[in-house]
């Protein structure tokens, strides 16, 4: 059973290499993180919308202001202080072009897929992706964003489906 939801939010946080705190970075997706525990592992959070908001061709919405070497992709619901799911890695294994289809790129515990103008997202290392314009198995662990033209998020875990 599906849970729609359109307060729902999208988060990126970027992580420098030389940065001031410690550098947490967990392996593969985690469920369940507060912010807390996340910003003061070091990471800054440089873009956040709902998940009716386009990220746009390129997501350059998005990397334009996420610099660090590190990206964590995250979603929660809207005022929530722990994300749903998270995944980081470095930043270039986060955006390797992995096509229109279901690739996948291995990077620091998850399965990463990114195309300037499909999608965007992460799953488990053990799950397998069905890209259809976004991952459309039900993996607990994974998130998806639309990166084509005009569309908004797509989901976060199983079962916070956000269509728009």
């Amino acid at each position: 059973m599906f849970k729609k939801l359109f307060g729902g939010l999208a988060v990126a946080l970027s992580l420098g290499a030389g940065s001031a705190h410690a550098l947490f970075l967990p392996s593969g997706p985690q469920a369940g993180l507060s912010v807390a525990t996340i910003t003061g592992g070091g990471w800054t959070q440089c873009y956040a919308a709902t998940m009716s908001v386009f990220i746009g061709n390129d997501a350059e919405n998005v990397l334009n202001v996420c610099s660090g070497d590190y990206l964590m992709m995250a979603g929660r619901e809207t005022g929530a202080s722990t994300f749903l799911i998270a995944a980081a890695a470095l930043r270039s294994d986060t955006i390797i072009d992995t096509g229109h289809n279901s690739t996948t790129h291995v990077a620091n515990g998850s399965n990463w897929w990114y195309s300037d103008d499909w999608s965007w997202g992460f799953t488990d290392i053990n799950d397998t992706v069905n890209n259809d314009e976004c991952d459309v198995s039900a993996s607990p662990s994974s998130m998806c964003l639309h990166t084509l033209n005009g569309a908004g998020g797509y989901r976060i875990t199983a079962s916070t489906i956000f269509r728009v």
